[in-house]
């Protein structure tokens, strides 16, 4: 799932981009306080941007980091999160 934190005037590019990307999933776009949709996800978080939190299959909260990532660390912490072998 991917959640756009860009401002309303910038969706259509942020949609735009996803779709150039090849990303089919269900995307949401932030709205309300800016607080608020942080607290949502993680109170710890500082609100960085990119910002990836990993769920667990029960919705728990397994694995959190700001910043950008290379495809294969963030491989290694899927796997870590999901319980495959590395």
């Amino acid at each position: 799932m991917f959640v756009s934190t860009d401002f309303a005037e910038n969706v259509p590019e942020a949609r735009q981009f996803l779709a150039e990307q090849g990303v089919t999933a269900t995307t949401y776009v932030r709205s309300g306080n800016d607080r608020d949709f942080i607290n949502a996800f993680y109170e710890q978080w500082s609100g960085g941007l990119p910002a990836t939190l990993l769920y667990g299959p029960s919705g728990t909260l397994v694995d959190f980091w700001e910043g950008s990532v290379s495809y294969e660390a963030l491989k290694t912490r899927v796997h870590r999160a999901m319980g495959v072998p590395q």
